[in-house]
């Protein structure tokens, strides 16, 4: 498939605190974003894949989104594999359009836990509280011990991707957080749960990002100013619950990687 799928078009919302907005007005927002981007009609997409919102689940959500967007999708779907799902919904449309199943697919992610509903968030789940663990951090945290615990100290690696992702939200206008990070406020900074601090972990944001996916032709049929081709890409799935995990410094991008 490599080359025969293209990004037509990218769109967003700001990221940050968005009061008063439902995830919804979020999603539409970023998908006008897209197809204008694309420079094309709403009318030629036939496909709308949508993550679901972690704040507060909903029933139908993609069927909801499309009728509020005044379409009527030929291929649909709601989609939920945390922080994987925009790349899988992404490889989900291009391997879409490659069974001729569709032509162009809109493909978007909003949620609102900064301002909006904490449903998700409100209560631990599962027995995992009984033992200390009550936050997704924890489980980050128990992979970043055994990390350290098989090749040793991390703080200073720890240290060099917090201060590169503020470096990099310092130059970037569309950032949440626009503040560089020096060495001393990193150590500085309280442990969340060690030996993650504050700036190791990703803020709480509102917001919206959806892309345009087509077929190479497609995109010049339609007249699509820069599409970016698609490569490639790979998947690997393991336990949701980390304790299960058969290693947990070996994440599934390693596996993905390789497919």
């Amino acid at each position: 498939m490599r080359g025969k799928a293209v990004i037509a078009g990218i769109g967003h919302t700001a990221f940050g605190k968005q009061p008063g907005r439902s995830t919804v007005s979020l999603n539409i927002e970023a998908c006008r974003k897209a197809v204008e981007d694309a420079g094309i009609g709403k009318d030629v997409i036939d496909a709308l894949l949508v993550k679901v919102p972690t704040s507060k689940v909903e029933m139908m959500y993609g069927q909801k989104l499309a009728e509020a967007m005044g379409m009527a999708p030929r291929v649909g779907g709601v989609f939920d594999q945390a922080g994987a799902s925009n790349i899988s919904m992404i490889a989900i449309a291009a391997m879409a359009i490659e069974a001729g199943q569709c032509e162009v697919a809109l493909v978007t992610l909003a949620d609102n836990p900064r301002t909006g509903s904490r449903q998700a968030y409100e209560k631990v789940w599962g027995d995992d509280a009984d033992f200390g663990w009550s936050s997704v951090v924890a489980g980050y945290a128990m992979i970043a011990q055994r990390y350290r615990h098989e090749y040793g100290d991390m703080d200073d690696i720890h240290a060099a991707i917090a201060i590169a992702a503020r470096t990099h939200g310092a130059n970037n206008p569309h950032a949440q957080l626009r503040l560089p990070l020096t060495r001393d406020a990193y150590d500085a900074a309280p442990w969340v749960v060690e030996p993650l601090r504050r700036d190791d972990c990703c803020l709480v944001s509102d917001g919206a990002a959806a892309v345009v996916v087509m077929s190479a032709g497609r995109a010049a049929e339609l007249g699509v100013r820069q599409p970016v081709p698609i490569l490639g890409f790979g998947q690997g799935n393991s336990s949701t619950d980390i304790p299960q995990r058969p290693d947990l410094t070996r994440t599934m991008a390693d596996v993905s990687a390789r497919t």
